[in-house]
Parts: C-alpha cells; structure tokens; sequence
C-alpha cells in the first residue's frame, strides 16, 4: 500500500529519485503541501485501498459523492439500435463483436451484468460500444468503448 500512496504523491521532481525509498516522513510532508481535493483524494485512498487478485482497487474519486449524473440510459439505447442495425445489415461484423466481447468477459475485462443485478437508486452512467475495422488488417475488428460520448 505504501507504494501506491507513494505513486500517488509523486511529481516530475521524483523521476530523479525512483530507486529511493519513500518513508513516512516524506509522505507525511508532501501530504500536507496538498491541495483540499487531493488531500481528499489521498484520505479515500488511504482508507479503501484494497489488494484483490494482484491488483490494487480503490473507488473512483469523484468531486461530490451527492454528484448527480444525468440519465443516458435512452442515448445509449438509440445507439445500441443503431449497432444492431448494422449487425442485420452484416452478420460476419456481428460475429467478430460477439468474440472480442466474449474474450473481454474470458480476460476479465469485462462482466455480464444482469438486470436483476442492477440498483437503479445508485449513480449510472452507460458506455457505448461499436466495433471498428482497419482496412489495413482485414479480418479483425476491434471493439471500441464511446467514453467521450455526449449526452
């Protein structure tokens, strides 16, 4: 854990020093130069941190845990009908997108949700999806996650 919180609190100035070791007293005094967001932020790293599977988790730091997101859920039902229009119009695409979605849920990168699962109450926000094909590598499609997608 030292070591994230070390990542978290390095700059520039400390790709000179990567093979020093951090010790408390450093954290503690960098810790206070901080600005009250990211002294916020380190408090909720600090404190949920977890190591899981070899990997560290911590949830994300939003600026307001009241933050209200708009509701996208219709977008992103106008585009998967899109995407299911153009998965009629050519099923060898649709076939490649099933697979490289079911390598991703395979890998771990992604995982099915069901609606049952889902709690409407808590924040939502739904991603697109859509498959690209370079023309230079023909026979492969590359599935392509909307994050920056308007609503």
């Amino acid at each position: 854990m030292e070591s994230a919180q070390a990542m978290f609190l390095s700059d520039e100035s400390d790709a000179l020093m990567d093979s020093v070791e951090v010790d408390e007293n450093t954290l503690d005094n960098t810790a206070s130069s901080l600005s009250r967001e990211d002294r916020r932020t380190y408090s909720l790293m600090s404190q949920s941190i977890e190591f899981v599977d070899g990997y560290y988790q911590l949830p994300l730091p939003c600026r307001h845990d009241f933050q209200v997101l708009p509701n996208n859920l219709k977008t992103v039902e106008k585009r998967l009908m899109g995407l299911k229009h153009r998965f009629f119009k050519d099923p060898e695409i649709r076939e490649k997108h099933i697979e490289q979605m079911q390598i991703m849920i395979e890998k771990g990168y992604a995982e099915k949700v069901l609606e049952g699962d889902i709690q409407t109450r808590r924040r939502a926000w739904y991603i697109t999806h859509h498959g690209v094909v370079n023309d230079k590598k023909p026979g492969k499609l590359r599935v392509v996650f909307d994050c920056a997608a308007v609503h």
